[in-house]
């Protein structure tokens, strides 16, 4: 029993890199379970106070020292240089694309860097994370507005290559330039011409 899943929306679950412990967000915020012992699975910590809520949080490890967490009240960063002691140093950090709508927010991080693109109904926002406890918002690209993205209920983020990513909305897609990934671009936007239904 975790103390942080309901029925209300799927967990999700990450590892942390060279060990036995694992991240699983819920409805209910974090929950940190040590699986040295599989059969005896424990947890270890639940941190309520994420930025969690009913949006059920997807998980982005930037390095061995930091990963993050998405809902629809924010990013949380996360210190995990102690697999053992999971501490979160900064809750909550304001993105401005980010909606109360359920499954919208989606993180990643661009290869090679301490650099995070989270998605959410409003847009894109990128977000540097070099300085974890200082986490800040480089650029927004707002969806109402000319540069903004069609990420409206995006779907996914895939990085193409170093130079490329493809950000899928229901409006279409967004082709980005994240070669400096503290200047991220819009190279182009792809409108399909169908239906809203089409990107699931």
């Amino acid at each position: 029993n975790t103390g942080v899943l309901t029925r209300a929306c799927n967990g999700r679950i990450a590892i942390i890199p060279n060990s036995k412990v694992a991240l699983l967000t819920g409805e209910g915020g974090l929950c940190v379970l040590d699986f040295s012992d599989p059969p005896n699975t424990k947890v270890l910590k639940t941190i309520k106070e994420t930025p969690v809520d009913y949006e059920c949080g997807r998980l982005a490890i930037v390095d061995a020292e930091t990963a993050l967490i998405v809902g629809q009240l924010g990013v949380g960063v996360l210190d995990i240089s102690n697999p053992q002691n999971v501490e979160q140093v900064a809750v909550k950090v304001k993105t401005g694309v980010l909606t109360s709508t359920p499954h919208e927010a989606r993180i990643a991080i661009i290869p090679n860097s301490k650099v995070a693109l989270v998605t959410g109904g409003h847009g894109l926002c990128v977000l540097d994370v070099s300085d974890p406890p200082n986490a800040k918002v480089l650029k927004v690209f707002d969806s109402k507005n000319s540069n903004g993205v069609p990420v409206d209920g995006v779907r996914s983020i895939t990085f193409v290559d170093a130079q490329t990513a493809l950000v899928v909305g229901k409006r279409g897609v967004a082709v980005l330039n994240i070669a400096d990934p503290q200047n991220v671009q819009i190279l182009s936007q792809v409108d399909p011409k169908v239906s809203g239904d089409t990107f699931k």
